[in-house]
């Protein structure tokens, strides 16, 4: 093997041995990963990452920085994104775990740019989360205006339907509002779709502490209130949504635009009887 790997021989092939060898080496693999950045072999690169996440468990020291990520972050530049998995459980393994904030952020920049995270990025993102939870949630943010600038038909932001990401942001209700907020002052227009979809994903029945946090922008004034009516409006008028919205109409003046918006979250139900209920 060292032979085949000094005359550039057979790289992709040895790289694809390597996921499974039970005599792993890691210089190996290193060397290989050195060639296939040189040359730019994708198929190479490719299956160095899938050795990498492999091995991780194992053997976890240099693979991120000295393997993966270089591959990674080659592939991502011609715009090649299978090393975000399909092959392997991300949770299982222990490549993404216990990375530093530096770390992290190289891989977030990565992310940015997938057009579709699909459900393995999801898992990918969800074990981060676990452990850089901000990390993640800057991440979404960067997705959403990434989305708004390209116009890209084919980029989805976030995966309708959470499933693995849900646990890990929902343990971080203040950072999802707080990102929500800031993500509505910078476009507002979108706000239901972005913050207010994500905040209805992981809070479906508004679950504390979504509600105090919530009416604390209710007391900030009508921006705040701009910003809450955003996120109802992710909902479907069910009646965990009238206190919140009881409280809107008390502050508002009976002649406020914003009225409307709460009619508009009350008739998507029909629940409530009379003025505002």
């Amino acid at each position: 093997i060292e032979a085949w790997i000094a005359e550039d021989k057979h790289l992709s092939s040895i790289a694809w041995y390597l996921q499974l060898a039970q005599a792993f080496r890691f210089d190996l693999l290193a060397t290989i990963t050195a060639k296939g950045l040189a040359s730019e072999d994708d198929q190479v690169l490719h299956n160095v990452t899938v050795a990498a996440a492999r091995q991780s468990a194992e053997h976890p020291e240099g693979l991120f920085d000295q393997v993966f990520l270089p591959a990674a972050q080659s592939l991502s530049s011609r715009r090649l994104f299978g090393w975000v998995g399909g092959m392997f459980n991300w949770d299982q393994l222990g490549l993404l775990k216990g990375l530093s904030a530096p770390q992290v952020a190289s891989l977030m920049k990565l992310l940015v740019e997938v057009p579709r995270l699909g459900t393995d990025g999801e898992a990918l993102l969800a074990v981060v989360a676990r452990e850089h939870v901000q990390a993640v949630i800057d991440l979404i943010g960067e997705r959403f205006v990434h989305e708004r600038d390209t116009a890209d038909f084919r980029y989805e932001d976030l995966p309708y339907g959470l499933h693995y990401l849900r646990e890990p942001l929902a343990a971080a209700p203040e950072e999802i509002v707080t990102a929500a907020r800031r993500w509505f002052d910078a476009d507002p227009g979108m706000a239901q779709f972005r913050g207010g979809r994500l905040i209805a994903e992981l809070f479906p029945n508004l679950e504390h502490p979504l509600y105090p946090l919530l009416y604390s922008h209710i007391e900030d004034g009508r921006e705040g209130i701009d910003f809450v009516l955003s996120v109802l409006r992710a909902y479907e008028g069910q009646e965990f949504l009238h206190p919140l919205l009881r409280a809107i109409v008390g502050v508002l003046p009976a002649d406020d635009d914003l009225l409307h918006i709460v009619e508009i979250v009350i008739d998507s139900s029909g629940v409530l009887t009379g003025e505002y209920g």
